[in-house]
């Protein structure tokens, strides 16, 4: 009789009621724990996916903008490494998200909500360093070589106006050392005076 009140929908008062013809003192029926523990877990179980959401995004949007800063002047390298960083975000995104679906199930006690939270920092820690130290680099490689079919030498070829600035620094530097040798014949002379 319990079992069929575990799975079905009814009134509080009602379980509660079976409960009291058990007469055992501080006893909840498992069915009237349920029923009183699942709407509250209902009203929480939502949250530690929306907070993996949140937290994606925002290592997502920190990554993207690091690498934009670092390859500003290469478009088509900018391009690669957004889409190669929004997949590979998808990805963990939704590794994370099933690992919160699997904790939260086991989440009924304050004790094991802390857990939660603390295990969760430590995964997204975990991710995080894997996602930089492993597979961003896989990813962006991947996705490049695959959308310029091999063609990663042009693409890493100095844009016109880097071009020329290097060639001024060059011819500045051609002229410093011709400069630097001019003024030691001079000092030499000198000294030999």
């Amino acid at each position: 009789m319990l079992v069929k009140y575990c799975f079905l929908p009814h009134p509080l008062t009602r379980v509660l009621d079976e409960g009291k013809r058990i007469e055992l003192s501080k006893f909840v029926p498992h069915s009237a724990f349920l029923a009183i523990l699942q709407p509250k877990v209902g009203k929480i179980s939502h949250i530690p996916v929306e907070f993996v959401e949140k937290v994606w995004d925002y290592i997502e949007d920190v990554v993207i903008s690091v690498f934009k800063h670092h390859s500003e002047n290469n478009h088509q390298l900018q391009m690669g490494i957004k889409r190669a960083c929004h997949a590979l975000v998808e990805k963990m995104k939704g590794k994370s998200k099933n690992w919160a679906l699997e904790m939260r199930m086991t989440a009924y006690w304050k004790i094991v909500m802390r857990r939660l939270v603390d295990s969760m920092a430590l995964h997204l820690q975990l991710r995080v360093r894997n996602l930089v130290n492993k597979e961003l680099e896989k990813e962006v490689v991947s996705k490049l070589i695959a959308s310029h079919d091999g063609k990663i030498e042009k693409m890493l070829e100095d844009s016109p106006a880097i071009a020329a600035k290097r060639e001024k620094l060059n011819a500045s530097i051609r002229l410093l050392s011709h400069s630097k040798d001019v003024l030691a014949d001079i000092m030499d002379n000198l000294a030999s005076m």
